[in-house]
């Protein structure tokens, strides 16, 4: 049974990396920032492969026991001296457990009023994603608001940003997000993943929301040339981030792990 288990571990990532990254490469294969030496591209996808087994392990080992001590869902509750509220946001088939590293990365720089944000990200739709989360943090913005989303999630942080009141929100940081959408999406399987296909009516929402947010609002945007899961790149660096910090050599999996948001907080 357990061998069963590992061999799961080891061989779907593999197989998804693989399917994914040929076809983003070969759509995205005039693009000059997918470009790079066999071996740096074969440790990238090296790295990427390591990040996606952990990624795995962490969703089928790690989570239960996170979520039973009430790190998924916890009720939002402000620390003294803590800081800003921080609502990390994660993707598509993500969990809060995910971002852990990045939870104790910014409790080290003093922020302790850090909130991992759960949503069901196969059933629903990013207005009531959104809705839900601007009604959960919206009395608890005194201090103001930090969101810090990845993927899907960096986009229901915007439209959360535009449900709460006017300077509430100082901040948002987003990692690997489709702003413009992504080609990939047509492979997703699920209907709530295609609806980051370019030109649907969500990601076209999501552009007039990202001209219409608060100027007041910082945006930064990390990005990589070599994300398998956002083509074409640019998608996650829109013209209205005020900084736009482009990551080289890093996969959709491994922003979760080796992106220190924390340093832009």
């Amino acid at each position: 049974m357990m061998a069963s288990v590992v061999e799961i571990l080891l061989f779907i990532p593999l197989g998804f990396l693989v399917v994914t990254y040929s076809l983003s490469m070969w759509v995205s294969r005039c693009d000059p920032r997918r470009k790079a030496g066999a071996g740096t591209q074969i440790y990238w996808l090296c790295k990427e492969y390591f990040w996606m087994i952990i990624y795995l392990f962490m969703s089928t080992f790690v989570s239960p026991i996170d979520r039973l001590f009430g790190g998924r869902g916890a009720p939002v509750s402000l620390k003294k001296d803590g800081g800003p509220l921080i609502v990390i946001l994660h993707g598509y088939l993500s969990v809060p457990t995910h971002w852990l590293i990045l939870e104790s990365r910014l409790h080290r720089r003093g922020f302790r009023n850090v909130f991992r944000y759960s949503y069901h990200s196969i059933a629903g739709s990013i207005e009531e994603w959104s809705s839900g989360l601007a009604k959960r943090v919206e009395p608890h913005g005194e201090n103001g608001i930090i969101l810090i989303g990845h993927s899907m999630g960096g986009i229901v942080a915007l439209w959360a940003a535009t449900k709460l009141p006017k300077g509430m929100v100082s901040k948002i940081i987003t990692m690997g997000v489709p702003f413009e959408g992504t080609l990939m999406a047509d492979l997703a399987i699920t209907v709530n993943a295609r609806k980051l296909f370019p030109y649907t009516p969500e990601i076209e929402n999501t552009k007039r929301l990202l001209d219409e947010l608060d100027k007041d609002v910082e945006l930064i945007c990390l990005w990589s040339g070599f994300d398998e899961l956002i083509v074409p790149a640019e998608s996650a660096a829109p013209d209205r981030a005020n900084r736009k910090v482009e990551v080289r050599g890093m996969g959709h999996t491994g922003y979760h792990f080796e992106a220190d948001v924390s340093r832009f907080v």
